[in-house]
């Protein structure tokens, strides 16, 4: 696809996946951990191997690292809100 394609795309806040309603409760839960853990540590620099919560864990390096340009544009605001280190788009 083009970039010119996917700039409309996402002009439009094209969702890249599609998500359940039981993946976008997940997905706010994490966010919820997130801020909970900002809250805590001062920062958003959750390890992939975090003892206290691998999952979020895992979730934050999706966030980081997988999620480059398939993150739309509500994502990135909420998670860019919680000043995600690294965050490509």
């Amino acid at each position: 696809m083009t970039q010119d394609r996917i700039a409309l795309l996402e002009e439009v806040d094209f969702a890249w996946t599609a998500k359940s309603p039981e993946e976008q409760v997940l997905w706010e839960e994490r966010l919820a951990q997130l801020r909970e853990y900002k809250a805590e540590y001062g920062n958003c620099l959750v390890p992939r191997s975090y003892s206290a919560n691998s999952q979020l864990g895992a979730w934050v390096h999706y966030q980081r690292c997988c999620g480059n340009g398939r993150l739309t544009k509500f994502v990135v605001q909420r998670l860019g809100k919680l000043k995600l280190k690294n965050l490509r788009i």
